[in-house]
């Protein structure tokens, strides 16, 4: 009878460990996905915020191009004045733009990825 109850707590001591064994396994890989979760949506928001640095570049050169084209018909001081600007808005353009302004893009590879989480509302 002793020797069934030391049976008995032998192998639910198996059972306890082969159970924290897989529930330790289970949490790795739910951390580890989680993880590459975290880094993919990283990813996808640096991306979206890159191509619209890069549309907002392309309308803002699109505008300049318009107004340098009515340039010609400007009296002087104002055409000074509007062609400064333009050139300002142009290099204001460049900055923004993760194409021209490579440090605009951060790529792929960004170690705080993994610690990304979402935007808070605003309230």
């Amino acid at each position: 009878m002793l020797g069934d109850f030391f049976a008995t707590l032998a192998a639910r001591a198996v059972d306890d460990q082969a159970r924290f064994e897989r529930a330790e396994r289970e949490r790795v890989e739910r951390e580890e996905r989680e993880r590459r979760e975290r880094i993919e949506r990283a990813r996808t928001d640096r991306l979206q915020k890159e191509v619209t640095a890069w549309q907002t570049a392309q309308r803002i050169r699109e505008y300049v191009a318009r107004l340098q084209i009515h340039l010609e018909g400007v009296d002087p001081p104002d055409r000074d004045r509007l062609a400064e600007w333009c050139a300002w808005a142009l290099r204001r353009a460049d900055e923004l733009d993760p194409t021209v302004n490579i440090s605009r893009a951060v790529g792929f590879d960004d170690a705080r990825d993994q610690y990304w989480s979402p935007p808070r509302p605003l309230y």
